[in-house]
């Protein structure tokens, strides 16, 4: 039987993976809260829209 794995596209994939962080953390997890109001890019997500997330999910954000 042949098989492909389930591919995600780069946005989908930085989706999964920012909602595992948020439900690790304890927050809230589903993709309409955590992204409401943030307008990804399928090519390329902004420096300011990581930061954005990552607070919003109680991550203190340092840049350097």
């Amino acid at each position: 039987m042949n098989q492909q794995p389930n591919i995600l596209s780069p946005k989908e994939a930085f989706k999964a993976c920012f909602s595992a962080v948020a439900g690790y953390l304890g927050r809230p997890s589903a993709e309409t809260v955590l992204f409401a109001g943030v307008p990804l890019s399928d090519t390329r997500i902004a420096a300011d829209d990581i930061r954005h997330l990552a607070e919003r999910i109680g991550l203190e954000v340092t840049e350097f």
